[in-house]
This record gives C-alpha cells, sequence and structure tokens, in this order.
C-alpha cells in the first residue's frame, strides 16, 4: 500500500488495527437486518474514511469497500438466513483482506528501518548503464557520496528485464540475461532481503514488490517513477532515480524526485554521471 503522510507506516499500522477492531463491532446485533446497517455503517463511516486518513483513494482497497457497500445496499429480499450467511462471508473476507493489510505493513516497518540512502533503478538503467556490480554508486549523486546505499529495483522492472530476454534484439537479450543472473547470484530465493555487492559491503540491492492493494499506473514509465515517489513518502528521506533515459529524468522532475543519468555501458570511459535534482 501507497502512505499519504510520509514516515507514517506506525499511524496506519494503528488505523487498521482499530478497522478491524471495529469490523468485529459490526458483526453484533439482534438480527441479520441489524448486523447488515452495522456492516453498511463500518463501511461509510468506518473503513473508507480512516483507512483514507493514510491511504490515497487510488488503491484498491477502497475500491474492495465501495463494492461490498454496494452488494450489501442493494441486495434484493431474502431470508434471514440467506442474509446471515452473506455477511458472515463478507466479514471473513475483510477479516483476511485486513490481515493481510496488517502484515504488508508490518513488513515496511521492516522495509524503513534498514540504513542507506535509497536509489531506485529503472530499466534503463540495468540494461543501458555500467552493470550494476561494477558501478561506483557513491558517485552517481552528491547525496550518495558518504554512507550506506541502498539500491531498490521495483518488481515491474524485473518483469520488463524478464519480457526483454525474448526480444529478438540479441544485445538486448544477452544484457537482460546477464543483469538478471547477476541478480539471481547475489539473491537466490529472497528477492527483498538485501543483498550486499561484491565490490561494496556498504551498497545493497534489492526487489520491492507490489503490495496486494497496489494498483498499477497504465504507463510502465510513471508507474516507476510513482514507486520511487512512494518510496520517498514512506520513509520521508529523498529517494534519488537512476536512470539512462533522458525522458525519464524529465519526468520524475514533476512530482519531484531527484535523478541521477548513470553512464553508458557503451561510453569508452564512463564519466561521473550528471544529476538533476528537484525538491
Amino acid at each position: 500500500m501507497r502512505l499519504k503522510n510520509p514516515g507514517g507506516v506506525e499511524a496506519a499500522i494503528t488505523t487498521v488495527s482499530q478497522v478491524r477492531g471495529q469490523l468485529g463491532n459490526a458483526s453484533s446485533g439482534n438480527s441479520a437486518a441489524d448486523r447488515k446497517d452495522r456492516f453498511l455503517r463500518w463501511c461509510d463511516n468506518w473503513a473508507t474514511p480512516q483507512l483514507g486518513n493514510h491511504f490515497p483513494e487510488s488503491e484498491e482497497i477502497f475500491t474492495a469497500i465501495e463494492e461490498t457497500f454496494r452488494r450489501l445496499a442493494l441486495a434484493p429480499p431474502m431470508s434471514e438466513y440467506e442474509l446471515n450467511t452473506m455477511l458472515a462471508r463478507d466479514w471473513r473476507t475483510w477479516g483476511r483482506r485486513l490481515e493481510r493489510l496488517s502484515a504488508e505493513l508490518e513488513s515496511l516497518r521492516g522495509f524503513t528501518a534498514r540504513p542507506g540512502r535509497i536509489t531506485v533503478l529503472d530499466t534503463s538503467a540495468l540494461m543501458e548503464g555500467v552493470l550494476f556490480t561494477e558501478y561506483d554508486w557513491h558517485a552517481l549523486h552528491s547525496d550518495l557520496a558518504e554512507g550506506p546505499v541502498r539500491l531498490i529495483v521495483p518488481i515491474l522492472v524485473v518483469e520488463e528485464l524478464d519480457g526483454l530476454k525474448r526480444t529478438r534484439d540479441r544485445q538486448q537479450k544477452a544484457d537482460a540475461k546477464q543483469v538478471l543472473r547477476t541478480m539471481w547470484a547475489l539473491h537466490g530465493t529472497a528477492p527483498t532481503i538485501p543483498a550486499a555487492l561484491p565490490q561494496a559491503a556498504d551498497v545493497t540491492i534489492e526487489v520491492y514488490l507490489d503490495g496486494d492493494w497496489h494498483k498499477r499506473r497504465d504507463n510502465n514509465d510513471g508507474e516507476i517513477i510513482d514507486q520511487a515517489l512512494a518510496l520517498q513518502e514512506l520513509t520521508g528521506q529523498q529517494v534519488i532515480l537512476a536512470t539512462c533515459d533522458y525522458n525519464q529524468g524529465y519526468r520524475a522532475s514533476a512530482p519531484k524526485v531527484a535523478t541521477a543519468l548513470m553512464p553508458r555501458r557503451d561510453e569508452e570511459e564512463p564519466s561521473a554521471a550528471s544529476s538533476t535534482t528537484s525538491g
């Protein structure tokens, strides 16, 4: 889930717990009609406004709440047994959904606790830039000159690399395979755990997965920028987007994400990357 408020993980965890508690309260009532009314009030007066304090309206959880509300509110007349069965199913479903959301937030708590300045890599940085295990990441941007660096690869980027393994362009295919094999050698089956680069113990790389309720943008470049912005809001620190694509750098400046251009593999003598910061 994307957060509205920088550094707001703890507050979001508390709110989700409260919303789960109110869901339990809504299950009580003297009749099925009474319990239905309580469930509708939970959707309208608790779940939507309380979760809306922490998560943007674009997240799919709000669509799911609206669908539940409409299905119950517009349900045709039915027997007490049928209505109780419908309500019980929805309570179980929402209990599991909120449990998953709590687990996701707990994982974000661990994510934000890891040390290092965050640098998000887009597909061009991995495909066209100097191979990530051979690059001096402290030279990419002035903010990375000292201290540990966290390289974050959105799962969308991994998906794009996997797609490029099947392209007709032989060089692109070879480069994509090299990057994926190198990442696999570092991570194995634990891609979300930071792995130190061979040449720099204070530089780690990890894959950032989409949450259960995240809704991607239609444009992949825009989605990667949005992921960088989400990490910026999540951690409360300036996030840097590494790219070899000038257009991507310009696009990222609009939502105030710092961008840094990586030197390309085909440059004879890769120079220190130029960078542009918006903030």
